[in-house]
Formats: structure tokens, C-alpha cells, sequence
């Protein structure tokens, strides 16, 4: 905290100061280099900087962990000795789609090329620019058998999605660049189905379920 309450220190500071102006009020001023000029001598200067037209020139690549699909919180118990099948259905929670913002003008460049150039990139496979995302026959239901066992469970299914920043060109010698921001998933789902109320390491896309349908804690 800022303490403004000191005039005693003010003060004497001010003496110093009207002395020390004083008694180098007569000195020569002395000749010294700017800030500009030494900052300017000793800064860097990149060499062989050179710009490839026809590429794609990637920014941030921010990949995340989604939540596409939860199931209900499904109440389980199973008595020793018995195994107990349960079913769970999946419904989507959020739309995806694998977009270029802002849209491209027409005939200025192949959406696929910058989805095939970030894959490239990241080293994941990619879905093309206006895909819309869907679970597929698979990840609509898990199914899953259990011994002894007594608890809440949420099934859940996660996508991959990678969101990146390009330029495409140079803006130079009369081409323009083309910019914008690529965002899409990988088709890679996965499954997970976890106990809700138990501390243990979850994922992004677990400890999103959980908040959703877990219910709070009880003080």
C-alpha cells in the first residue's frame, strides 16, 4: 500500500536535491550518447529475413480439450459378488464447426490448403473448413459392466479442437495477404466415463461434466 503520509522524508529529499543543484550548477554539461542512439547501436539486426509468398505463416496454435457430449449422472450400486451392466446415453453439448474467420473472399484461396497446411503443422489429422460436428453410431451410447460398486457416474465424449492465427503470403511487391484464423477439431473422438465426488485426476473435459452434473458439495 502507498504511504503519502511522509513529509519529514519529502522534505529532506528536497534539501538534497537543492544542494546537489547548487554545487554542480556551474559544471560543463557533459556530452554523452542518447538512449535512442545506444539502444539502436546495440540492437540486433536480423540478417537474411526473407518472407515466402505462397505459405501459409502460422501465429498462435491453441489446442484445447472440449466437452461434446455428456450423459446423465447415472446412480449405481452393485452388491458384491454381482455384476451389473449399465447403460448410458449420450447427448451433444455444444455445436463445433471447422471454420475460417473472418470468410475468406472468394477465389482468393483454398480453405482446404490452410487446413492441410496446419495439419502439417501440428501433425494431427484435421476436418475440412464447414464440416459441422456429430457423434457418431458409436459414442451415442457406452455401455459398461461393473463388480461392486457403489456411486455416481457420468459418461462423456471429448474432442481435440486446434483454433490458429495465419497469413498467407507476404503483402509485398503488389500481392496482398490473406489473413485470418482457422479453427477446427481433430475426428478423433475419445470416451471417458468417470465417479463423481471422487478427488482424483480428471481431464478438462471430466472436470467440465462434473460441474455440470454433479450436483455441489454438500458443507
Amino acid at each position: 500500500m502507498l504511504n503519502v503520509n511522509r513529509p519529514l522524508r519529502g522534505a529532506a529529499a528536497l534539501v538534497v536535491i537543492l544542494v546537489t543543484a547548487s554545487c554542480t550548477a556551474d559544471a560543463a554539461p557533459q556530452a554523452g550518447p542518447s538512449a535512442s542512439k545506444t539502444s539502436a547501436a546495440s540492437r540486433a539486426v536480423p540478417k537474411n529475413w526473407t518472407c515466402q509468398k505462397a505459405t501459409f505463416h502460422w501465429g498462435k496454435v491453441t489446442k484445447r480439450e472440449k466437452l461434446a457430449a455428456v450423459s446423465d449422472a447415472q446412480e449405481v450400486h452393485v452388491q458384491a459378488g454381482e455384476t451389473v451392466e449399465s447403460t448410458f446415453d449420450l447427448v451433444p453439448l455444444r455445436t463445433l464447426k471447422a471454420t475460417i474467420s473472418p470468410s475468406l473472399p472468394d477465389s482468393t484461396l483454398d480453405p482446404q490448403a490452410a487446413v492441410d497446411s496446419l495439419a502439417e503443422q501440428t501433425g494431427l489429422d484435421l476436418m475440412k473448413v464447414g464440416t459441422t460436428f456429430t457423434l457418431s453410431e458409436g459414442d451415442k451410447t457406452l455401455k459398461t459392466s461393473s463388480g461392486k460398486f457403489d456411486g455416481v457416474l457420468v459418461a462423456v465424449v471429448g474432442v481435440d479442437t486446434v483454433e490458429a492465427s495465419f497469413v498467407y503470403g507476404c503483402g509485398s511487391k503488389g500481392q496482398e495477404a490473406v489473413r485470418g484464423t482457422l479453427t477446427t477439431w481433430s475426428p478423433a473422438t475419445y470416451s471417458a466415463l468417470f465417479t463423481c465426488g471422487i478427488r482424483e485426476d480428471l481431464s478438462a473435459v471430466e472436470i467440465e461434466a462434473e460441474a455440470l452434473l454433479c450436483g455441489e458439495q454438500s458443507s
